[in-house]
């Protein structure tokens, strides 16, 4: 192999590693937001059973959105059930942030292969 193509490839490679550690980095700062509400959380679903029976929809909701908001309710529930982070969505972001150092690698490869000869190799005939 040339040395070029080594490279690409050692090049290729390391991406590869820090995408996947880039993914790790982002899924845990992703859930470490939502830690902060479990608390809030926790309180919601003790108040809930022991609430006032008296409070008609509104009250109970303005009572409920004070413990917690509800822009929360979503996320939370997402996190509960395991599915608040797209770990490929991160990688393919930083395949995005990176594609100029990928293109980089890729130049003196697409430049120093001879593309030219297989474009006249002949094509088998089928007998």
């Amino acid at each position: 192999m040339t040395p070029d193509i080594t490279s690409f490839m050692y090049h290729t490679r390391a991406i590869t590693v820090d995408a996947k550690a880039y993914a790790v980095k982002a899924a845990a700062e992703h859930h470490s937001g939502l830690v902060v509400d479990l608390p809030k959380l926790a309180k919601f679903l003790k108040w809930f059973p022991n609430r006032k029976t008296g409070l008609d929809h509104d009250e109970l909701n303005q009572e409920a959105y004070k413990i917690l908001p509800e822009s929360h309710f979503p996320v939370l529930a997402q996190f509960l059930r395991g599915s608040t982070f797209d770990k490929q969505a991160a990688i393919r972001d930083f395949y995005l942030k990176s594609s100029r150092s990928s293109a980089l690698y890729l130049r003196p490869i697409l430049l120093a292969v001879p593309f030219v000869f297989w474009l006249f190799l002949p094509i088998p005939s089928k007998r």
